[in-house]
């Protein structure tokens, strides 16, 4: 939640010093390929909010995991919390990935130089694809877990 915070202040805070269009889409070679108008700013906000939101609703209903029905109940519970920890894991990556990218946008708009470099790949690929990692091992591991 206090990522989130963070972003919308600063979406506020920026909001009118950003120019009429600002970039939606950049090569980090070749700098701003599309620009947009400055809502787009908003629209990102917004979607960061809706996904954080999105996730919170279900990790609240653990029940709509319930696919796999050969586990035992005490693997099944162990699963779920598995599932659980990964949803909130995620939910914070997502959150820190486009909140990343809504700084990055309005810093380019305002003409700064940019912040995230080429190495914001990596750094998003790394917040979201390891958690995940992590977490498939560890749902393994408790499958394979002898009772």
């Amino acid at each position: 939640l206090l990522v989130i915070l963070i972003m919308w202040i600063g979406i506020l805070i920026n909001y009118n010093s950003l120019p009429e269009l600002i970039p939606n889409m950049y090569r980090w070679s070749k700098g701003a390929m599309g620009m947009e108008n400055r809502l787009f700013i908003i629209f990102m906000g917004a979607l960061a909010t809706i996904v954080f939101w999105g996730i919170s609703v279900l990790t609240t209903k653990p029940e709509l995991f319930h696919a796999n029905k050969s586990l035992s109940k005490p693997k099944l519970a162990a699963q779920l919390k598995i599932v659980m920890r990964m949803f909130r894991c995620l939910k914070l990556a997502l959150t820190i990935v486009i909140t990343m990218v809504v700084f990055q946008i309005m810093f380019l708009a305002q003409g700064k130089p940019e912040f995230l470099g080429s190495s914001f790949n990596w750094i998003a690929q790394a917040l979201i694809g390891l958690p995940i990692l992590f977490f498939i091992g560890q749902s393994f591991k408790n499958m394979w877990k002898t009772e």
